[in-house]
């Protein structure tokens, strides 16, 4: 008997790219084979070549793409791919960037949740990370910029209220942009999720984290081996010293000034300040740029600046 296709006709698949074609293509290729109705596919790139859609042509994919003559960065993107779901009748849009992973059923669990109350606005995975101990998530987020802790097992099939996680794989409700509550784009790059999770519960709405949906995330993060453990930090390039540090301080101090988010975003920025005269490169440029992040998030000063 042939295998009825998994119901996700009221969300949209939203992809973010870059000049990654390649991969964008291998992601197509999994819905293909997934056996998924998403109600549409949207592809939004900068500044890309157009493969993706003279292939997707080719192959009689039916999926609608956008590209920008600019770099919108990962804010800008995720912005303007919640956008234009919006403008459509779905429900629901699904966001994935390109080194994200096609798990239909996964995605099917978050829809299930977000379809149980009007009132959740955004459903996030578990997320697995290959490259953090091959470690899971637990609980992200309960309203401190702070980096989820880590466990060795899965946990349960529950559903747990949290206040933000990343937008790569999550699942987020289309009402709340059609009432005008959207991702701050001018962030350019770094912490724009966790703003705009902020924002929906400024607004009342609720955000879950489902036990029951993994998300394999495949996140740099460099090993460390100190006294017979093992610590994990992000390893990113070295201008990421600059947005993520001035992002997080703009997205605290827009949304919350409670002593203890205040707390945490201190504690953060002395945790990277720390972590770049230990372990990483290009320190002294890496320094200037955190002195800079904090002056200019402090001012609110957005945007993409001379770098990269």
């Amino acid at each position: 008997m042939e295998s009825r296709p998994t119901k996700l006709d009221d969300v949209v698949l939203a992809i973010a790219t870059f000049r990654n074609d390649d991969s964008v293509i291998a992601l197509l290729e999994a819905v293909e084979a997934g056996g998924a109705n998403f109600h549409s596919v949207l592809v939004v790139d900068s500044m890309g070549s157009g493969d993706v859609a003279e292939i997707a042509g080719s192959r009689g994919w039916e999926i609608t793409y956008h590209n920008a003559d600019s770099n919108l960065g990962s804010a800008g993107n995720l912005h303007l791919r919640m956008k234009l779901a919006s403008e459509t009748d779905a429900g629901f849009v699904y966001t994935i960037n390109h080194d994200g992973h096609i798990d239909v059923p996964a995605i099917a669990k978050l829809a299930e949740v977000a379809r149980q109350n009007p009132q959740i606005a955004a459903a996030y995975p578990t997320r697995y990370r290959p490259n953090r101990g091959g470690s899971y998530d637990n609980p992200a987020g309960r309203g401190l910029p702070l980096p989820n802790r880590r466990g060795a097992e899965a946990p349960a099939e529950d559903v747990i209220d949290v206040e933000w996680a990343s937008s790569n794989g999550a699942l987020y409700a289309l009402k709340p942009v059609r009432e005008g509550i959207e991702v701050w784009p001018e962030l350019w790059m770094c912490w724009e999720d966790t703003g705009y999770g902020w924002l929906l519960k400024s607004r009342g709405y609720r955000q879950v984290q489902v036990g029951g949906s993994v998300f394999q995330d495949d996140y740099e993060y460099r090993r460390v081996r100190l006294l017979g453990r093992d610590f994990y930090f992000a390893d990113k390039p070295w201008w990421y010293g600059y947005y993520s540090p001035r992002n997080l301080i703009v997205v605290t101090l827009r949304n919350t000034r409670r002593p203890a988010a205040i707390g945490a975003l201190a504690a953060q920025i002395a945790k990277e300040a720390a972590l770049t005269v230990a372990f990483r490169d290009k320190k002294s440029t890496r320094l200037r740029l955190l002195a800079r992040a904090v002056a200019d998030g402090v001012r609110d000063r957005t945007g993409k600046l001379n770098f990269p």
